[in-house]
């Protein structure tokens, strides 16, 4: 279902989260699982799976494809919630996480454009969205603001930058590394030590 100019909407999760892995993943086209990852994604597969059903006067779809023209971006959201409220149709899309480790900013990022994408496809205003968390089993909702759509938005735009340029942001070695299963392949702890070295050979250069 990806066209040659979309992009798979779960990239802003990745770009939330660091620059330069969303670019290690998509423009280089590096991954690699680590013991959070691979519980993150067989968690996930537990709860996804493709179907439809009504549920307590609600219709539930799952493992549902979504694709925004305004953003560029296709891909699945995990569950559609939707019922009839007041004379009119209200939608709910959730996205099932491990936990609340992962970055909440690219968590939101997600969601924004799942329901973005949503809204152009079937006409509809989302006001808010949910985030369903595996490991606790608590749902946290996403307020869809103005603030967020703009910010998805220009995240989408970083994306496709990211993506036609074949850009490889530099390393920043931070408290996001250590969960990080790019780590070894990243290796924002030598890109540092070799900067602190460059920066200091410069300085007494200048001396």
């Amino acid at each position: 279902m990806v066209e040659d100019d979309y992009l798979p909407l779960s990239g802003l999760a990745h770009l939330g989260y660091c620059e330069r892995r969303c670019a290690l993943i998509h423009v280089n086209g590096l991954f690699e699982e680590n013991e959070l990852t691979s519980e993150g994604r067989l968690l996930h597969e537990s709860v996804a799976s493709p179907g439809s059903r009504s549920r307590d006067g609600a219709r539930v779809e799952t493992d549902v494809w979504v694709r925004s023209e305004r953003l560029r971006l296709v891909g699945k959201t995990d569950r559609i919630e939707s019922w009839e409220e007041d004379g009119s149709m209200r939608i709910v899309p959730v996205e099932s996480k491990r936990s609340k480790r992962r970055s909440r900013t690219g968590d939101a990022l997600q969601i924004c454009a799942q329901a973005m994408a949503l809204e152009e496809m079937r006409g509809v205003t989302i006001p808010v969205a949910e985030m369903y968390y595996i490991n606790s089993k608590r749902r946290a909702t996403v307020n869809l603001t103005v603030t967020l759509r703009d910010a998805t938005e220009a995240a989408a735009r970083r994306f496709h930058e990211l993506v036609r340029l074949q850009e490889v942001p530099s390393p920043v070695h931070d408290k996001r590394c250590p969960p990080c299963s790019l780590r070894e392949l990243c290796l924002p702890s030598v890109f540092e030590q070799r900067e602190t070295i460059r920066r200091y050979l410069e300085d007494g250069w200048r001396r």
